[in-house]
Formats: structure tokens, sequence, C-alpha cells
């Protein structure tokens, strides 16, 4: 009796693996032992992580090679991402602000009124910010769209000290040009 139930629970074994196995090319259905289709699904399943993994490296390089900041913030506004730019422009440390709420890290004032505007009103608010260790910076704050469990906010920094610095120039320049103007001989 024991051997005929134990033949009956494996045939259920492999039925049920093979009605959720993987369609394989041609419609036909991945057939054979559980073994097989154990094989087929965790070769899936490496597959899967393997391109994950990829995926996440290209991203990580990518977010690196910017050279604006980037800083991502989950709905609990704790940093879940500083890329190198970042770093530079603030003067922080991605080891020392990962998964900490942003109002206890070392970022300006500006830039968390700015996620909360953003948070508040669903709309992508910008600004300026400075000077920061010498430096003027444009914000870009999004919120990202709330799926069932997802959302949070990106910030976008953009170093516009240089422009500043020529925009400066020019009105001085400006000044200069129309006082020898006015000026008499």
């Amino acid at each position: 009796i024991a051997w005929g139930y134990a033949r009956w629970q494996k045939r259920r074994v492999v039925e049920m693996f093979a009605a959720v196995a993987p369609v394989e090319r041609g419609g036909v259905r991945a057939a054979g032992s559980a073994d097989d289709v154990l094989r087929v699904t965790a070769e899936k399943v490496q597959r899967v992580v393997t391109q994950a993994s990829n995926d996440k490296a290209q991203l990580l390089t990518i977010l690196s090679s910017m050279s604006d900041g980037l800083i991502a913030i989950d709905p609990a506004q704790r940093v879940l991402l500083v890329n190198e730019a970042a770093e530079r422009l603030l003067t922080i440390r991605q080891a020392d602000v990962l998964g900490r709420p942003l109002y206890e890290t070392m970022v300006p004032r500006e830039i968390l009124s700015a996620v909360n505007r953003a948070n508040l009103i669903g709309e992508p608010v910008t600004g300026q910010v400075g000077p920061v260790d010498g430096r003027f910076l444009e914000i870009t704050v999004s919120r990202l769209p709330a799926a069932e469990r997802a959302g949070g906010s990106v910030v976008v920094l953009h170093d516009v000290t240089e422009s500043r610095r020529y925009e400066d120039l020019r009105k001085e320049f400006v000044a200069n040009v129309s006082h020898e103007l006015r000026t008499p001989l």
C-alpha cells in the first residue's frame, strides 16, 4: 500500500511541475521527470538573476559617469542612492548618508524644502541653492509615481557656478561700457 501511495504522490508532483513548467519553443510543454522540470526552472531563474545583475551594473555605471548629481529618496525620505557627482557637489559621502533620513544628512535646507514641496504638489520643483562650498547649484526635484508600494523622489543637482560667474562678468562689462559711454572725454 505504501509503495502504491508513494507512486501516486510522485505522479501528482510530476503533474504539478509539468503544469507550471515553462512552455518550450514550438508550444511543447517541458516533459520528463521532476528533476528535468527543476533543472529547466533553475536555469531560467539563473538567467533572470544574471540579467538583473547586468542591468544593475549598467545602471550604476551610467549614474557614476553623470556630471550632474543625483540623489534618490524613498517615500519615507530615506536616502537610497547618491552618485559620485552629488557627493562632490554637496561634499557628502555616500556611506554616511545611505539609509538615513534626508533631514539628518548635511544637505542644504533648500533641498529639503524642495523635496517636501515636490511631494506635496506632485510636480517637479526647481530652484537655486548656494553657495555650497563656493558652488551654486540648480536643483530639480521630481516625485516618482507611487505604484503599489513604490514612490519617493529624485533630486538632480546641476553646478551652475561657471554660468553664474559668466553672467556676473557680463553684467560688470555692460556696466563699465555704459559708464564709459556716458563719461565725456
